[in-house]
């Protein structure tokens, strides 16, 4: 059986808000929304923030894949906040492992640096964006990258 997965879902943690769009594989933005960060921005009350958000966008759940841009340091494997340069008590927090039983979705984090990198080297996804959207652009590219691997593996071992 061959599967396919055709929604994606970039997240970026701004200084301030939330900022959510679902995506599809081709590029299209179907649905964007900017949710105010909570303050203190602490690691669990941003978590359910972003499930709202996330919730908000994708209520009828077609995207499986999620990628979140954090700025800080993130873990090889894209799952966990090693440290954060914007908010403050955010070392170690595995932020993937707390989202994805929530969503029912695969999490994957990249730093603000490589989103911005994947959405500059994608024309089609970051073409006629606002400058704003692109670590968001970016984020949604790392989920789309992450289902690729997953569909590659599945289909391998199928």
């Amino acid at each position: 059986m061959i599967l396919a997965i055709d929604q994606f879902i970039g997240v970026n943690l701004g200084n301030r808000a939330i900022n959510a769009g679902l995506f599809s594989s081709t590029g299209q933005l179907h649905c964007h929304v900017d949710i105010q960060l909570p303050l203190p921005a602490m690691p669990g009350a941003v978590t359910v923030v972003l499930c709202e958000a996330i919730e908000i966008i994708d209520f009828n759940r077609h995207a499986k894949f999620v990628g979140v841009c954090v700025s800080g340091d993130i873990d090889e494997d894209g799952r966990v906040t090693q440290d954060s340069n914007v908010f403050a008590g955010w070392q170690d927090v595995p932020l993937a492992a707390w989202l994805e039983p929530r969503l029912d979705r695969k999490v994957v984090l990249g730093n603000h640096t490589n989103c911005l990198h994947l959405a500059e080297s994608c024309q089609n996804l970051s073409k006629g964006f606002d400058c704003a959207l692109l670590p968001t652009i970016g984020a949604a590219r790392l989920a789309f990258e992450s289902s690729s691997n997953f569909l590659e593996k599945t289909n391998r071992d199928n």
